[in-house]
C-alpha cells in the first residue's frame, strides 16, 4: 500500500506502468494470433 500511494502521487509513473502493460497485452495478442493461423 505504501507502494501504491508512491504510483497515486507520480501519475507519470502509472501512465508508464499501463503503457507497458498494455504494450505487453499487444504483444501477446500479436503472438497468439500468429500461433492460431
Amino acid at each position: 500500500s505504501i507502494r501504491h500511494s508512491k504510483l497515486v502521487q507520480n501519475p507519470k509513473s502509472v501512465l508508464r506502468v499501463s503503457n507497458f502493460v498494455s504494450l505487453q497485452c499487444i504483444t501477446c495478442f500479436i503472438l497468439s494470433y500468429e500461433n492460431s493461423i
